[in-house]
């Protein structure tokens, strides 16, 4: 299952937005034509083809960059992205970008590097979701407090894989008293999540489809209610660290505030 539609779906149900526009090098007419009998107020368009890439970035305010090769290698996804952002340098300049194309640690880069050379760069209208590392830190202390997952918010730094990110269970929202065991009980299962899926698809190469598509929408409406001047909303991003961070790194995955 490709991790746009049910993304598109769930950003359908979300009254901040006015329109949805749909872009894939294939046809998407059909998704749009369903997408759109849902009755919310929120448009659908939908455009197919590199020649329509432009059309389909006009105009934008954000732009969701979910694009995916067979494998989520550096090899496959690195074109799609460089040429997407090229197209969003010309188009809509001033859109702020989310990342949520696998590795996310190397795309954000590139993107940003492109918008650099290009003049067109902002720091603070680029980032790559991770939200899926914490929506999954939020479910497994919630399992373990035994306490709604609602109520739980962990921060996950670092960076976006396994072997990078880092749940900061001494920081959730929810406080709790854990030991050593415990602690590194929860977060090798947080950390495990993507390969539990895969084994639980039967696939190596299976993705999560559904959650991930949760955690971008959620990234989404976040970066929309910040546009919008709302106050307090905090996200965990992987974000150009404006040297903030642990010296000679760039990009680092934090709690960063939208407004």
């Amino acid at each position: 299952m490709d991790q746009g539609q049910p993304l598109a779906l769930l950003l359908k149900q979300c009254p901040l937005l006015d329109e949805i526009a749909l872009y894939d090098i294939c046809a998407t007419c059909g998704q749009g034509m369903e997408l759109s009998h849902v009755d919310t107020k929120c448009k659908v368009s939908s455009f197919s083809g590199r020649h329509m890439l432009c059309d389909a970035l006009r105009g934008s305010k954000v732009v969701i960059i979910v694009a995916r090769n067979n494998c989520d290698t550096f090899e496959d996804n690195a074109p799609i992205i460089t040429e997407i952002t090229l197209q969003i340098c010309n188009t809509c300049p001033s859109a702020f970008t989310i990342i949520a194309t696998e590795p996310v640690e190397s795309m954000v880069p590139i993107v940003s590097e492109i918008q650099r050379l290009r003049a067109k760069y902002n720091p603070r209208k680029l980032l790559g979701c991770v939200e899926l590392n914490c929506v999954r830190a939020n479910t497994v202390l919630a399992d373990f407090l035994h306490v709604p997952p609602e109520s739980v918010r962990v921060p996950v730094i670092g960076g976006a894989t396994p072997q990078t990110m880092v749940p900061v269970l001494s920081a959730a929202v929810h406080p709790c008293t854990i030991s050593q065991e415990q602690t590194e009980c929860v977060t090798s299962c947080i950390m495990g999540g993507t390969e539990a899926v895969c084994e639980a698809k039967g696939s190596a190469t299976a993705t999560p489809c559904l959650a991930g598509a949760y955690s971008v929408a959620r990234t989404t409406i976040n970066v929309v209610k910040g546009l919008q001047g709302k106050k307090e909303v905090i996200q965990c991003a992987y974000v150009d660290s404006l040297g903030t961070c642990a010296p000679n790194c760039q990009f680092f995955a934090s709690e960063v505030s939208m407004r």
